[in-house]
């Protein structure tokens, strides 16, 4: 009876239904993946990018140019373990790290695209800041994700 009740709460709801092939209606059960997530409850998102160290150059769609110069990215202090305490502190679950966005530039060591980490004056071109955020979260047990932006990139027009 009680799954019955829920089954027509969420039709009424959510327009959610899952009739089998019995006309009896099923209340839909989260796959394992799904459950994770719901799970996670709250998590963040750092982004760094070569705009940041441009004030008013940011979206190439509205006519900048590349940044020719990616030396312009210095931070002065970085620190992703930082980054990621402040994370955990707060109650995050898991943290994602942008890696590229509309610059085009990476943010780890590339043999292939030369507009990344290892071509910078910063960190002797060794700093890889994907793999240093990685390690961040696994030392503060917060799952780490990745976004590749690819709708922008200053850097291929």
């Amino acid at each position: 009876m009680l799954v019955r009740l829920l089954s027509a709460f969420c039709v009424l709801l959510f327009g959610v239904s899952n009739l089998t092939a019995q006309g009896k209606t099923e209340i839909p059960i989260p796959t394992e993946v799904q459950l994770a997530w719901q799970e996670a409850e709250l998590g963040v998102l750092f982004q760094l990018d070569l705009h940041t160290f441009t004030p008013g150059k940011w979206w190439p769609s509205r006519g900048d140019a590349p940044i020719e110069d990616i030396n312009v990215f210095n931070p002065k202090q970085l620190d992703t373990d930082q980054w990621v305490s402040a994370a955990k502190n707060m109650g995050a679950k898991f943290a994602i790290f942008t890696v590229s966005h509309v610059s085009g530039f990476r943010m780890w060591q590339s043999d292939v695209n030369p507009y990344s980490l290892r071509s910078v004056k910063w960190g002797n071109g060794k700093r890889d800041l994907l793999a240093e955020f990685v390690a961040s979260c696994k030392k503060y047990e917060i799952k780490p994700g990745i976004f590749i932006g690819t709708r922008q990139n200053a850097h291929l027009n």
